[in-house]
């Protein structure tokens, strides 16, 4: 029997069959011997200013002020329209300032997972000449770990958790589309003068990125609801 959930969604007169439960991660980052360190493609990742302390699972990153991680561009890093996005995190935010991503590809112009400045998960995109953005209702904690994720999927839904509940939710918007030609920033983005813009102060633990849904979150679930357990590593 062919277990395969298949979603076929059709743009113009081109159709894509995706798979919601394939997995394939395009970033996955853990932390080793004071290196932040891609898993997927076992290289390290550009760091500027961040502190990494503990070991195994429970290594994680601290970012003070000024503080970030860069992912050099790569096409793994592009999702096309159409293409589901699973994004999770272990985040432990100490101060939110005015904000800032917790991953962001490029300056804007693609898709970020942020934090706004009262500490809202949120995710954000640039579609159809507009900026398209899902917020949580309420906050996270301050010193505390909690877990994060998004997951878009094709035909415009956008679900946002928090250690596995459903925090946010929409539906049919724009498809995500984004370029190949900017890298990823962790935690703040770089302006033009090479510093890291103010952003949230914090610790972050391990982060991945994925092509695919690979908690196998039913599409459906409603807003509130559990969609998975986690357990912290912390």
């Amino acid at each position: 029997m062919n277990t395969k959930l298949l979603l076929t969604v059709v743009f113009g007169f081109a159709s894509l069959s995706v798979d919601l439960r394939a997995d394939e991660p395009v970033l996955d980052i853990t932390y080793r011997n004071e290196v932040a360190m891609d898993l997927v493609t076992q290289t390290p990742l550009v760091q500027d200013g961040a502190v990494f302390l503990g070991e195994g699972g429970a290594a994680f990153a601290d970012f003070a002020e000024n503080a970030l991680l860069e992912v050099p561009a790569d096409p793994r890093l592009t999702f096309q329209a159409g293409e589901p996005l699973w994004f999770e995190a272990w985040i432990d935010p100490a101060r939110f300032g005015k904000g800032g991503p917790v991953l962001s590809k490029g300056m804007g112009g693609n898709y970020r997972i942020l934090l706004d400045g009262k500490g809202h998960l949120a995710f954000g995109y640039y579609s159809q000449g507009g900026w398209r953005s899902v917020v949580a209702e309420s906050p996270l904690a301050t010193g505390q770990w909690q877990h994060v994720a998004t997951l878009v999927l094709p035909g415009g839904n956008v679900l946002l958790f928090v250690n596995g509940e459903v925090v946010a939710r929409a539906e049919n918007l724009p498809p995500l589309q984004s370029q190949d030609r900017s890298p990823v920033f962790i935690r703040a983005v770089r302006k033009d003068d090479g510093k890291a813009a103010a952003s949230w102060e914090g610790r972050l633990g391990s982060l991945k990125l994925s092509r695919g849904n690979p908690r196998n979150v039913d599409p459906s679930i409603a807003l509130g609801a559990k969609a998975f357990e986690v357990t912290s590593p912390f």
